[in-house]
């Protein structure tokens, strides 16, 4: 079975060509068809990508192994979450880029069964968090910047980290000590 990747797309452009990719996914959503069996439905990547004059089989296709949902439009922004197979959807992405001349996506992608967090938002407009604490049963939180998830882990153990000790490696400690999952993710930046 493949590793699932959850993503969340912010897609930006003109208004006119985030109008029309906004539109034909809501067309794809809302179109009564048959639905084959294997393929992931109505919001399956590749219908878009057929709609769009792209190949989703042979030759020159598109990868676009995967399945949007949460579409939503505000603003003069253009959203979306993904969920796919082993790894955010870049083939799909740049041939969406590529039909269209103004229009941008940024996203946040995390491979659960590898531990990767994965984002293409250097600067963090719309993905600030770069640093994700996830204590089992208790908190899911992201941080801005290293200090903040330090000082946040701190006070979970209630206490300071030592000179050079790892944060994660601390976290991970308390959290076996309190017979809990806990960790600390760090968002990797793809340059692609």
């Amino acid at each position: 079975m493949a590793n699932t990747c959850f993503t969340s797309y912010v897609v930006t452009g003109s208004k006119k060509e985030l109008n029309d990719l906004y539109e034909k996914m809501r067309y794809l959503e809302n179109r009564d068809i048959e639905v084959e069996k294997g393929i992931y439905g109505k919001t399956w990547l590749g219908h878009l990508v057929t709609l769009l004059g792209g190949k989703v089989e042979g030759e020159n296709a598109v990868y676009c192994r995967g399945k949007w949902d949460n579409l939503s439009m505000d603003e003069g922004i253009l959203s979306f979450d993904v969920e796919s197979a082993w790894r955010e959807m870049g083939e799909f992405r740049h041939f969406v880029e590529g039909f269209y001349l103004t229009i941008k996506f940024f996203y946040r992608s995390v491979i659960e069964d590898e531990g990767r967090y994965l984002t293409n938002d250097k600067e963090g407009r719309y993905f600030p968090e770069r640093y994700i604490i996830d204590i089992e049963g208790v908190d899911y939180l992201g941080f801005n910047n290293y200090e903040k998830a330090v000082a946040y882990i701190e006070s979970v153990m209630g206490r300071s980290l030592s000179n050079g000790e790892s944060a994660q490696d601390a976290l991970v400690t308390w959290a076996d000590e309190n017979d809990i999952y806990a960790s600390l993710h760090i968002y990797e930046i793809d340059e692609e």
